[in-house]
Order: structure tokens, then sequence, then C-alpha cells
């Protein structure tokens, strides 16, 4: 890796002053870096009014980052982080299991989810007890304009705040303690700056409440709307929207097919006039989008191309988006649009950050670009597309025969093949309508939502009649000194994992001969122990570190230290992560 590759950030912003300390400016230029000293790889950002955002840096770690406080970090040891949301000064963090927490100073217009807000500091994170008492689970958190809401498991939808113009979908008083609104919701949806809720019904309908100024409501000319009111749908079905976002003056939702569809405002819908309905984007018609966000007045969009489009109404200049009616392509300054890039709105603010990807998928897309070690193909004469045969069967319990027949039978384009491709490496489906196509033609019985790559390499961990290759490890406490044999642990593997894994594989096997391409002896690991090798192993399937019983942590954790190095793992690896949740858990210095 470079020099100039190790000195580009994570985190670039285009902020007022309120943000500068990030960067130690009072005030910022457009898309400034910020060090990786003050935030590196972030999972998630969120960012409260003007000064302060909240960070999502590990698997139950938080940073906030505050103008006048500093950094102050936050850690829930028994629980797995879900996703974070911010409000005005408020923000909500919901754990795996359902749980909720808050994190607020005092709050205002009641969005504090307590009896007591008073009591809510920034010094710890507070369970909201109103769930927990009564053994709700929630699965969907978020925020509009002095407004939180909550999804349940079973459906139920609860909010709080101050329901100004009706924005929760209810007219009530204000109130701290979430309460309900309505049964049958399937998802939620507003904005951090937004004057309106969303609200999907489990019969597949979609309702809208709140302030309709500017129209954005997508009910057309009407006035605000104090109770959840049914929204006309034309070019798209509710259960196809992925994410919906509402402004001060516009909302803006997009599909699982890439469509953008926009009301509101003529100077931050999109669409140059006022829109009292959802009408789909032109400018972005021929493009699939795959990332939408949206702030008070601005909206930005990343496209399956990874091409950068914002537009809005320039209130704020330092947010980088200069009273753009309709959506323009943007470039940032050495900071390339990637798949891994995210984008959070703020009301004077933008932020763009690369996360951290705590999945497989990564490895897998850049070994598919690669094309290395390939030891197949699809598609036709005109074009084959080399590809790798043990992730293709994995992945679809197909035999690879089978596939190219009904290729070559449908006469199906590279795009096709490729799309396909690109879900079975990585778990993409930027492009959902030609991808169900490709499975209809294959007659898969599950659809791509229904089977990960995650639970694919676990199911493929554990089929050893599969595996074709064999690590050859000395075993130096077997061996007995009148035994002039020595004596070697097999670790049977997959190739192909090794290969898409660890840069020191795939260097390895680019000069094994003939003989060795099916065993080799690993002779660079005596000393360390066999067990710290499986685990590795099995990391590299499942990428998690799992220790059992009869482990030593300690020595395990030694061992492994220098791994993402002596290995040659992506960077983005979490095996660092995960050895230390090892030292949390067995209290290891």
């Amino acid at each position: 890796m470079s020099e100039n590759e190790k000195e580009k950030p994570d985190v670039i912003i285009s902020c007022d002053k309120h943000l500068g300390y990030l960067t130690n400016n009072n005030r910022l230029p457009l898309w400034s870096p910020v060090p990786k000293t003050k935030i590196t790889k972030p999972k998630k950002i969120v960012m409260g009014c003007y000064s302060h955002l909240l960070v999502w840096c590990k698997r139950n770690s938080l940073e906030l980052h505050h103008k006048d406080l500093g950094v102050k970090k936050y850690h829930l040891p028994n629980e797995s982080i879900a996703d974070i949301a911010s409000g005005s000064k408020t923000y909500l963090i919901l754990t795996k299991s359902g749980t909720v927490y808050s994190l607020a100073d005092g709050g205002r217009y009641n969005e504090v989810p307590f009896k007591d807000p008073q009591n809510s500091k920034l010094d710890s994170l507070r369970k909201v007890d109103f769930f927990t008492k009564k053994n709700i689970a929630i699965k969907q958190i978020g925020m509009a304009y002095c407004n939180n809401y909550f999804l349940a498991e079973n459906g139920d939808y609860y909010a709080n705040g101050n329901p100004w113009e009706g924005r929760t979908g209810k007219d009530h008083p204000k109130q701290n303690v979430p309460h309900l609104i309505c049964h049958d919701a399937d998802k939620i949806f507003s904005g951090p700056h937004g004057l309106a809720i969303f609200v999907i019904k489990t019969n597949n309908e979609l309702y809208s409440s709140g302030n309709n100024s500017s129209k954005k409501l997508g009910l057309g000319n009407i006035q605000d709307q104090k109770v959840l009111t049914k929204v006309t749908c034309t070019g798209f079905e509710p259960k196809d929207i992925v994410k919906l976002v509402t402004g001060q003056s516009h909302s803006v939702l997009l599909t699982n097919e890439g469509k953008v569809f926009s009301c509101g405002g003529a100077l931050q819908s999109g669409h140059g006039v006022e829109t009292s309905t959802f009408t789909e984007i032109a400018e972005l018609k021929e493009k699939v989008v795959i990332l939408l966000s949206s702030g008070e007045h601005q909206q930005l969009a990343i496209t399956q191309e990874y091409e950068l489009f914002g537009w809005g109404f320039n209130t704020k200049p330092e947010t980088g988006i200069v009273n753009w009616k309709k959506p323009v392509k943007m470039t940032l300054p050495n900071f390339p649009v990637t798949r891994k890039m995210r984008i959070d709105c703020g009301s004077r603010s933008v932020m763009i950050y690369n996360t951290v990807n705590d999945d497989i998928s990564p490895d897998f897309e850049l070994f598919f670009a690669n094309k290395k070690f390939t030891d197949t193909f699809l598609g036709s004469k005109e074009y084959e597309i080399t590809c790798h045969k043990l992730i293709i069967e994995c992945r679809t319990k197909l035999k690879i025969e089978d596939i190219q027949k009904v290729f070559i039978q449908n006469s199906s384009t590279k795009e096709e093949i490729n799309t396909f491709l690109r879900w079975v490496y990585y778990d993409e489906q930027s492009n959902s309508k030609e991808l169900k196509s490709v499975f209809d033609s294959l007659n898969l019985t599950f659809s791509p939502n229904d089977n990960n790559l995650k639970n694919d390499l676990i199911r493929l961990f554990n089929d050893e009649d599969s595996k074709d290759f064999s690590l050859l490890i000395k075993d130096d406490e077997e061996e007995d000194e009148e035994d002039e044999e020595e004596n070697f642990e097999e670790i049977p593997v997959h190739k192909f994992i090794l290969l898409a894994r660890s840069g020191l594989f795939r260097e390895m096997f680019e000069n094994l001969n003939e003989k060795e391409k099916e065993i080799t002896e690993i002779k660079d690991y005596s000393g360390k122990s066999i067990d710290s090798l499986e685990i590795l192993i099995k990391f590299f399937y499942t990428n998690k570190i799992e220790l059992t019983a009869d482990h030593d942590p300690i020595l395990i954790v030694e061992e492994l230290a220098d791994a993402v190095e002596y290995y040659q793992l992506n960077q983005e690896s979490n095996l660092t992560e995960e050895l230390e949740k090892i030292k949390l858990e067995y209290q290891i210095n």
C-alpha cells in the first residue's frame, strides 16, 4: 500500500463552523477530510443538531463527538447494536435483542422518551424502560423533527414527542413517554428534519400525516393531516420501498429496483416544479440508485455505476448543494465513490464516509473482480465470464453444468449473468428485477433475500465431503523423541476460501506444483498451536472467532495477534475486533 493510499481519509465532511472542530478549522472548505485520529472506520454516523454527531464504531461501541464536551465513549457490554438514529439533541440506539437506549441532554419538545427527561444526561446511555417493562421488542427506530418513532416486532407503532401538525400520525398532546399510534405497521419512515411521517401497513398500503406545506405528504393539494391518511402510489408498490425520507419541504423514496420518486417543493424535490404526488425523478430514470440520503433541503444518491448525484435548495452553502433543482452529477476530491460509501445529511452539513463491513462479502467482491484462479465459465462463445465452480454450486445448490445449459437455452445476456454472479459472490441485489428473472429461469425456490452468503459459507464449512485441499501442520506436542516419524495434523479446507480471504495463500498457490495442489505443509507454523490455525480457518468462513471450553483464550489471542498482517488479510477484516471481544469476555489485558 502506498503512502498516498494510507493517507486517504475514511470520512469527509462539508459543513459550517459548528462542526469545524472535527478538522480544527472554524469554518471548513467544501469536502474536508476528517483526520483518522478523530473518526476512523465507522460502521454508521448520524448527525444531531449543528455541533455534535454519534459514531457507531464497533459491534457494541459508540462515540459522541461534541463541540463543547469533546469525545465521549459508550459501551454496551452484553448487547450488539443493530441501528442508531438522531434527532435535534437526542439519539436512539437499537440492539439486536430489540432493546432501545436513549442518549440525550434534557432534550427539546418532549422528544426524550422518559417521564423525567431532565434526568437524561450525556454521561451514559439510558434504557427506554417503557418497552422493557412491557416485554415489547422493537425492530425499527427513527426520528422526525421533535419526535421519535418505534416499531415493535408485532407491528405496533409507538411515538413520543411534540405532535405538531400531526406528524406522529395521531392527534394527541405533547408527551415524553411513548404511546401507541396504530397496529399492523410494517415499516415507518421520516427524517431527523422531517415534518411528516410515513407508515407502510401490512396490507401493502402507504399512509402519511403531518405538515403538508410544499405538498410533501404525497396527498395532493390538501391541508395538514393530523391522522394517518392513505397515499395513492403510482409506479411503485409500498412494499417495494426500501427508504423514504422527509425533510422540511420534500419527501423522497427509493424502491428495491433502484427507482427514485419524490414530491414537494420546486427547489427540493428534484423535479424543478412543485409536485404534490410521488413522481419518478426524470433525470434518474435511466439509473439504478443503490443509496439515497436526504437532509433538511438537500438530497444525494449513489447509482449502481458508482456515480454521485446531488440536488436541493442551498439554504446552507456548506452542504455542497448549489441550488440544483434537478439531480447534478458530483465529484469528490480524492474520495472515490464505492459500494462501501455512506452519507448522512444534517441541517447544515453533509458527511460522507466509508463504512466498516463486518460481513465477509468485501473479500469475495474483490476476488470476483480480480478473476484469478478461476476454474470454470458461464456464457456463450461470444462471451465467457470466468468464475469459480465451488461458490456457484454452494449458493445455488445446482450443478454448474445445469446452470450453463439454462443460460445458453435462454440466450442470457452478459449483464444478466454478471448480475447473477454479483449475487453469488457478495449478495449484490441492486438490480433486483433482473436478478429475479434469472432466479425464475433457474427454478430456484428461494428468493435472493431468503438466502445469504454468510449462511451458505457456514453450511460450506460443515460440508467435509466437498473440501478439496488440506493443510499439513507439524504437531510438536505429539512428537515422541523415540519415534523417528514426524507427526502431522491435517486440516481439510476449501481452496477457494483460502484464496478469497488471504493474500498469503494466494501467493502460495501461485507457486505450488501439481502434487502440492491437493495437500501442502505449512512449514512456518512451528511453535504455534494447531488450535489457533483451526480457529483462523473457521474465521475465514464465518467471520467469527469461536472458542470452546478446550481452548486457551490467552494463547489464541497471542498467536493470532499478528494474523491480519501475516496472512495478508483485507485491512477491513474484523479479525482484530473479534480478538478484542475475546479479550473483553475473558478479561485478558
